[in-house]
């Protein structure tokens, strides 16, 4: 940066982006279990939500908490989990585009994943909440994240 006329020296650089937070990308909401957050919607972001579990939870089991928007690549993001997830709790956020809990339960099973009966983000989140598991990963759309982190925060607080 001195090139441009200002004096930021890398470790003010490194400080600044150790800092740096995105809410809602592998966002850490409890412990004990572990619940993490992730807004993967997309094909891609949801391999690279896989490798960053594999990386930092290896071995543990995975229920996911999945809520996807009807115009996304259901089956490609379903495939992308497939190696990761132990079990799929299919939820619906309050969206008129939610693809409908039931329909991605539906395809979670012609996938032969496991996966609990569909239903609405709170319930959901709830009903994962009360299982024996090592991580929960809540996971498939910008819509489900207020509702999941909302409850996560009002069962936990």
């Amino acid at each position: 940066m001195g090139e441009t006329g200002w004096d930021i020296r890398d470790k003010g650089i490194c400080d600044a982006l150790n800092g740096f937070k995105r809410p809602g990308r592998f966002q850490v909401l409890k412990t004990d279990p572990d619940v993490i957050i992730d807004i993967a919607h997309n094909p891609a972001s949801v391999k690279n939500l896989a490798a960053l579990i594999e990386t930092f939870y290896p071995g543990k089991s995975v229920t996911f908490v999945l809520g996807l928007s009807s115009d996304k690549d259901t089956d490609a993001i379903l495939e992308g989990l497939r190696d990761t997830a132990d079990c799929i709790q299919p939820v619906e956020a309050d969206n008129p585009r939610a693809l409908s809990a039931v329909e991605l339960e539906s395809r979670v099973k012609r996938k032969q994943i496991p996966c609990l009966p569909g239903t609405k983000v709170r319930e959901g989140v709830k009903n994962v909440l009360t299982r024996q598991q090592d991580l929960i990963c809540i996971a498939g759309s910008h819509f489900i994240y207020k509702e999941a982190v909302d409850t996560i925060n009002y069962l936990t607080n």
